[in-house]
């Protein structure tokens, strides 16, 4: 049985375009989610401690996944750059 070796650069690329929109989008969620957490009017210990969990736990749980999601994008860039340079495709 002979396998193949290399990529389909074809779904490479996607996966690539896949990781860059969706790092966007949970950037926009963090975005709408601190508009929405800094203006929305609530007031007590409760709000206090949704808002300290907020900015300190949840939103950079989600800013290290765009991380993560950005660096794969970098990764899956250089990759598919040398499939490219070495096979031609």
């Amino acid at each position: 049985m002979v396998v193949a070796k290399g990529m389909n650069v074809a779904e490479m690329k996607n996966l690539l375009t896949i990781c860059k929109r969706e790092a966007n989008s949970i950037r926009g969620v963090v975005s709408t989610l601190n508009a929405t957490v800094d203006y929305t009017w609530w007031q007590g210990g409760d709000a206090d401690k949704f808002r300290e969990v907020w900015r300190y736990e949840d939103r950079r749980r989600l800013l290290e996944l765009v991380g993560e999601l950005d660096r794969l994008a970098q990764l899956l860039s250089r990759e598919i750059s040398q499939q490219i340079a070495t096979s031609g495709n």
